[in-house]
């Protein structure tokens, strides 16, 4: 199990990307958002950061290659 809970079910989440890390003015901002933005995925992220020019978003997402592999998304 993960440290992250799906306040949705309640349960860890398990099915969200290998990692994301977020940049962001303070480091209380950034750890927030990174949980966030690991439970909303790419695209809804997307749409929260849309007018946060002073917060970037790198996810790490399974590349759709086998095990192992990884392909960086950045928003």
């Amino acid at each position: 199990y993960g440290h992250i809970l799906d306040p949705r079910t309640g349960r860890p989440a398990s099915d969200g990307p290998a990692s994301v890390t977020v940049l962001a003015p303070t480091a209380a901002e950034a750890d927030a958002l990174s949980t966030a933005c690991y439970l909303l995925g790419p695209e809804l992220t997307a749409g929260l950061l849309a007018g946060r020019p002073e917060v970037a978003a790198l996810f790490v997402v399974d590349g759709g290659r086998g095990a192992g592999r990884a392909e960086p998304l950045i928003l």
